[in-house]
């Protein structure tokens, strides 16, 4: 922190400080422009700035080759002088258009170069030092933290700063207006990463690991909108910082990997600002999560001083496995100097072979050159072979194209200043006498006119145009590293990004027929293919050391762009566990089936109306059966049409299976009920349908008409965007409108069974199973009351769950109706001999009973009428001509022979024997008759037949009890 405050103090006096400065700078180079204006040359000297050491370390290039290792500077500083002989001479050997400035008379003296031994502020020192006798540009330096800082110092000098190797993208900005780079920044970069990665298929699900350092933090804004424009949709990024491992060990490196690895992309770009310990962490953090075993494609990217020959090394000297099973079939993706790809693409290179054509006089002057002195770290001679013993290095095309552009852009500039002077001369002003006007009028009017105009001027405000930086601007010519051409588009200080050549170097094991490698190494960096024509339109070629090897091993990358995301298919346990449980509903309704059919017979199953009872199980069938509609998904081999009829299957199974079920004890009961209340001679099963046939039809409607026009189907979303978690299940864009309407129907159906039981509540249970019918409705609804919003909480939450949670309330629904409803009847009917009531019901053949006003004792139906009419002539006469005796008859309750011969005297022996004659007499019959109303009188209706109220009271010598009777008609 105190380096960085010193740093800032020092760049704000010298923004202070530079324009005072740059004033007598400015028009110290426009005298020497004037002096030399009519002289044959122009002088140019040029500063170069190159990072020949670390912090007073030696920065010495690793082991390439057993007869290579050089300091990399050093032969930018060779490509710098052999660039200025070349333009001095108009040496067309590498740039032809060199040819065509013949005429033009400036000249590079001097060229000095200046160690920034990793420290910007030697840069600032420095320019400050020549600030009063500047030079004519400065070419390099090769990093952004020193390019960053002379264009800060030399934007107030108005002197051009043409770096060769810097990637800040802030030096674009309107801050740096004298910045200009033959090489390319990270947005370019960026793109060619892009289309690389597009180019293996990897055409999705991008995961960034960047450092939060400006190499790092440029180069995510760079990717993210590379690929968003490549039109990738699924991006992410992680960051990490130094130390790298926060408050556990590496957990700031875990952390960023546990993320991806939650979000299942396999395609990794990291940028890291060295080789190093951040890189180790990595390694250990991918083994951590199984990121290292082939299934990934990772791609690296370090600034443009990190040299590729550290990775091998870095793999060499490593003793941690992790980081070999990492960097194995890693790529890296870098611009290529002209050396490089012209030679793996078979070609000539004009740059090489003038570099290999330098004598031992050239090297003298480049080791003169020098800035580090002899014994110094950093220090490197090179003997007299040199040139034809080592090649140049990364960037060293790109210095010599930089200190061609300084050249050329000054020879722009003064043809430029030359036309200029020559209007001037001839006086070529056709507007002057409107200027001199107008400047007048300005005059006179005052501030009032003067400031608004300044006012309107700042708010336009552009970049300051610069003679030499405009004349750089229109430099074209083809130089070491392709075709060099500034003005693109908004960014005119940037090199056209088409003109720069990309490449693909692969880290991959050393094959044993190379034998120029260096045999103590591992694996080396192999150039397998190249990017020309451009970052985002250009095409990749397959070099002689192509294809790439990935780390699977193979030269086609994994086929999956991510983990195979969690679909929430549906688990076999599940599965299994619905089928069993929809299996279990239809044994029951087959088997209570069955028994209905074997104890048909009996009276308990004959009093409970057989034909209900089978359309009852019918319901539970088909209820049971939409189980299996939801018990499959595409985990289970299913297709997307089979998956849709089962949707489609669903809401008719449901629906209709619960309709039925309700409408059936509706019917039930509703018939016993008009049995006992109605005047109907016989009451039929078709004389209650009605309403099952007109609920069941206009649900009928209502699913026909949803499957006609917004039919129920099969669709799968994706519920997380990032890991790519999805979700299945049965919809449709309307269909909360139709199940609205198909709920409405169902509870309809509820409300009426349960009405039609609280009014048959009376009855004898072997005719109506009203409280049975409560007990089921009370259980499904409380079922339904803590079922449906657990089920809406788990919806997209959890398949398996939200599966359970359906299955559990249909099946509950199906097998609580056929306990309740059956259960009662197969005991009495299994277990026990005889059954006997002591309700008081009606229907039952003893107790005490008041149906509608009517109260009867304990005795049957025939014995009560037995006794009632021995003991009254009258009463035996009306109730002949009332025709109840012909209507008990006709219904089966009693023996119609036994009816009619009244006057047979009973025993209570004979009483209790009589009635159990009468249960089997009225299981015989299968049919429910009328009785009579005896407790409404019913005027309008009888308007022939005088209502009879009589009171009796009757000494039963059977039961010993008294009874009052009040029969009507």
């Amino acid at each position: 922190h105190t380096f960085n405050l010193i740093t800032f103090v020092m760049r704000a006096l010298l923004l202070f400080l530079l324009p005072l400065v740059s004033s007598s700078t400015i028009d110290s180079s426009n005298r020497r422009h004037l002096e030399d204006s009519n002289s044959s040359t122009f002088e140019c000297p040029l500063t170069g700035f190159l990072q020949f050491t670390s912090s007073g370390k030696d920065l010495l290039n690793v082991e390439l080759s057993p007869q290579s290792s050089i300091n990399v500077p050093f032969t930018h500083l060779a490509a710098a002088l052999l660039a200025v002989d070349h333009f001095n001479a108009r040496d067309t050997a590498v740039v032809p258009q060199l040819g065509d400035f013949e005429d033009c008379r400036v000249q590079i003296p001097s060229l000095d170069f200046h160690d920034t031994t990793g420290r910007v502020t030697t840069v600032a020192a420095q320019l400050t030092q020549e600030a009063v006798d500047p030079p004519c540009a400065i070419v390099g330096p090769y990093t952004s933290g020193a390019t960053v800082e002379a264009g800060v110092v030399a934007g107030g000098m108005k002197i051009p700063v043409i770096s060769h190797g810097a990637d800040d993208t802030r030096l674009t900005l309107q801050n740096y207006p004298t910045v200009m780079n033959t090489a390319m920044n990270l947005h370019p970069m960026g793109e060619a990463v892009i289309n690389f990665l597009r180019s293996k298929g990897r055409t999705d699900f991008l995961a960034g690991v960047y450092v939060t350092a400006e190499f790092g933090l440029s180069f995510q804004q760079t990717i993210n909108n590379a690929a968003k424009e490549a039109n990738f949709t699924r991006i992410m990024s992680t960051t990490i910082a130094k130390p790298y491992t926060g408050f556990e060990p590496n957990s700031a490196v875990r952390y960023a990997l546990d993320a991806i690895k939650k979000k299942t992309y396999r395609t990794v770009f990291v940028a890291l600002n060295t080789i190093g310990y951040a890189l180790e962490l990595l390694a250990d953090a991918a083994e951590e999560y199984g990121m290292n075993n082939g299934d990934y494609v990772w791609v690296i990217a370090t600034p443009r001083e990190v040299k590729l020959g550290e990775y091998p090394h870095f793999i060499g000297k490593s003793s941690n496995a992790n980081v070999t099973k990492l960097l194995n079939g890693a790529t890296i993706i870098q611009i290529m100097d002209g050396f490089d790809y012209n030679v793996a693409l078979g070609k000539k290179d004009l740059f090489l072979e003038s570099w290999k054509a330098q004598d031992s006089n050239f090297v003298d002057r480049v080791n003169a050159l020098n800035p580090i002195r002899k014994n110094r770290p950093g220090y490197f001679f090179a003997q007299s072979d040199f040139f034809q013993t080592h090649l140049p290095e990364a960037g060293a095309g790109y210095m010599y194209d930089a200190v061609i552009t300084a050249g050329l852009g000054k020879c722009m500039e003064l043809e430029a200043a030359d036309k200029a002077a020559a209007a001037a001369a001839a006086n070529i002003n056709p507007n002057g006498n409107k200027t001199n006007r107008r400047r007048r009028r300005n005059l006179i009017k005052g501030e009032r006119s003067i400031v608004p105009e300044m006012h309107r001027r700042a708010q336009k405000k552009k970049e300051p145009s610069i003679p030499q930086i405009e004349g750089i601007k229109n430099v074209v010519f083809n130089g070491a590293t392709g075709r060099i051409k500034f003005n693109e588009g908004k960014h005119s200080r940037n090199r056209v990004r088409d003109t720069v050549t990309w490449g693909a170097y692969n880290i991959r094991p050393i094959s044993e027929d190379d034998a120029s490698l260096n045999r103590n190494l591992t694996h080396w960096v192999y150039l397998t293919d190249i990017l020309q024509g451009g970052p985002v339109h250009g095409t990749w070629t397959e070099t002689a050391d192509g294809p790439i090897v990935f780390a699977n091993g193979s030269p086609d990358p994994p086929k999956l762009l991510r983990n195979i995301p969690d679909q929430n298919y549906l688990t076999d346990g599940v599965k299994i566990l619905g089928i069993v449980l929809m299996s279990v509903s239809i044994f029951f309704s087959c088997f209570f089936a069955i028994f209905v059919l074997k104890y048909q017979e009996k009276t308990i199953i004959k009093s409970a109306q057989p034909i209900f009872l089978y359309l009852l199980l019918f319901g539970t069938v088909m209820i049971a059966v939409s189980i299996l509609t939801l018990s499959f998904d595409e985990g289970s081999g299913w297709s997307d049409s089979a998956l849709d009829r089962a949707c489609l299957a669903f809401p008719w199974l449901l629906s209709l299976g619960y309709i039925t079920i309700y409408c059936a004890l509706f019917m039930k009961l509703w018939r016993i009920n008009k049995v006992l209340q109605a005047r109907r001679r016989t009451v039929k099963a078709t004389h209650v349908v009605a309403p099952f046939v007109a609920m069941e039809l206009a649900a009928v409607a209502i699913l026909s008409l949803w499957t006609a026009i917004d039919p129920f189907t099969w669709h799968r979303h994706i519920i997380d965007e990032d890991s790519g978690e999805s979700y299945g299940k049965c919809e449709s864009d309307n269909d909360i409108a139709f199940v609205s309407v198909l709920i409405a129907i169902m509870a309809t159906s509820t409300i009426l069974t349960a009405y039609m039981a609280w009014k048959t509540k009376d009855i004898d249970e072997k005719y109506s199973e009203s409280s049975w019918i409560f007990y089921t409705i009370v259980l499904q609804i409380q079922v339904m009351i803590v079922g449906i919003p657990i089920l809406i909480i788990l919806e997209n939450e959890s398949a398996n769950a939200t599966y359970l949670g359906r299955i559990l309330l249909i099946w509950t629904i199906s097998m609580s109706t056929l306990l309740v409803i059956f259960g009662p009847k197969v005991i009495k009917s299994v277990f026990t001999k005889s059954t006997r009531t002591s309700m008081r019901t009606r229907g039952s053949g003893t107790g005490t009973t008041r149906v509608s006003g009517v109260s009867l004792p304990t005795q049957s139906y025939t014995s009560q009428l037995h006794s009632i009419t021995n003991q009254s002539e009258p009463m035996r006469d009306s109730i002949s001509q009332s025709g109840v005796i012909t209507s008990l008859a006709s219904s089966g309750f009693e023996d119609s022979t036994f009816l009619q011969n009244l006057s047979i005297e009973e025993t209570s022996e004979e009483l209790e024997t009589n009635q159990d004659i009468d249960e089997e007499l009225l299981a015989e019959s299968g049919d429910l008759t009328s009785l009579r109303k005896v407790e409404e009188d019913n005027e309008n209706e009888m308007e022939d037949t005088e209502n009879i109220s009589q009171e009796e009271t009757i000494d039963s010598t059977t039961n010993e009890s008294r009874m009052n009777v009040r029969v009507n008609g």
